[in-house]
């Protein structure tokens, strides 16, 4: 045991012991009635000054947790101290309005960014930024856990600004009738007035519900496995009558003759629709051609030089478009496209 006023360890903790006692316990012969008083008396003085060393252990370790929850205290207060001094702090909200929509851009779901969970300022600088809520990303299928509520929340918190909106999934074929997937449709349809640029993968019967709609404000779209009925491509493209800017994917054959190739002003596609390009007799307002590939083709460099670009070209009237292939990346996001622009 450790004396209290010097903090020396105290050796008379070896007066209660009983001498000999390995000795005594192997020994055959019984013990006087003296030795039984004596070993009596010992024993209760080891019981005492165990109860003690108890004692003082508790207080330890009392003691001992109470420094621990004070470290832990200091310890987060001077965190939060030092975050008063972070450079961020001083940066006006137009730049952390910038960074914020970097950060958007990875978003794949309806939750809430993380980034709204930091500070107040933060918090509130979110929530009175539309931009941060423009790009809604719609998945009709395979999404449970996407919900109707988050989905009006989103476009609530966009007010009236331009949406960029990702569809995917073919809702009649394979969405289950149990979940709320169609209402979310109507819901983003709904607001198809603000739609500025439109993606769409598996496109099956989407077409028919975007064609019953106006959307004037479309600019941009980029199509993924089109395969359906040229009928319903008809009537998509004829309700947005703006569009100019076109990304094309695993585009059918058949539908080709419904795009508004006229009023295409940049253009982008992958090897597998090059092939449509000589179906196209005129490209008068083409000003900008993309091509883009993934790792399993050629690259841009070895397509150009094949010639493969100048003869797709070939039977098309663009009169507005000179070639002239540069590297460039970023269009669509992670792909590796050569560009074609006027000089």
């Amino acid at each position: 045991m450790v004396c209290r006023d010097c903090s020396q360890d105290d050796a008379g903790t070896t007066a209660h012991f009983i001498p000999d006692l390995d000795e005594r316990l192997r020994s055959p012969n019984a013990f006087s009635t003296s030795d039984n008083a004596q070993i009596t008396e010992l024993i209760d003085r080891a019981g005492t000054e165990l109860t003690a060393c108890q004692t003082e252990i508790a207080s330890l370790r009392s003691r001992i947790a109470l420094l621990t929850r004070k470290h832990d205290m200091m310890k987060l207060h001077i965190e939060k101290a030092r975050s008063l001094l972070a450079p961020v702090r001083k940066l006006p909200n137009e730049i952390l309005v910038e960074i914020f929509m970097l950060l958007a851009d990875a978003r794949l779901s309806f939750d809430p960014p993380e980034f709204v969970k930091v500070c107040k300022r933060w918090y509130s600088l979110a929530l009175s930024t539309p931009r941060l809520w423009s790009d809604s990303p719609i998945y009709i299928i395979r999404r449970d856990d996407q919900t109707l509520i988050q989905v009006k929340q989103w476009l609530r918190l966009s007010r009236m600004i331009p949406l960029h909106i990702t569809l995917c999934g073919d809702i009649v074929s394979q969405m289950p009738s149990t979940n709320d997937h169609e209402q979310i449709l109507q819901e983003v349809l709904a607001h198809s007035a603000r739609w500025k640029s439109l993606r769409i993968t598996q496109i099956g019967s989407l077409v028919s519900y975007l064609g019953a709609n106006q959307l004037n404000a479309l600019e941009h779209v980029q199509f993924s496995n089109a395969d359906t009925s040229p009928a319903l491509f008809s009537s998509f493209w004829s309700s947005c009558p703006n569009v100019h800017d076109l990304i094309v994917v695993a585009i059918s054959s058949e539908v080709v003759n419904t795009f508004p190739w006229n009023q295409i002003k940049r253009l982008a596609v992958n090897q597998h629709s090059l092939r449509i390009l000589s179906q196209i007799q005129t490209l008068d307002g083409l000003e900008c051609l993309r091509f883009f590939y993934s790792k399993a083709l050629p690259s841009c460099q070895q397509t150009w030089e094949t010639g493969m670009c100048k003869s797709a070209l070939q039977p098309c009237v663009a009169p507005a478009l000179q070639l002239r292939p540069t590297l460039t990346s970023g269009y669509p996001k992670g792909a590796r496209c050569c560009k074609s622009s006027v000089i």
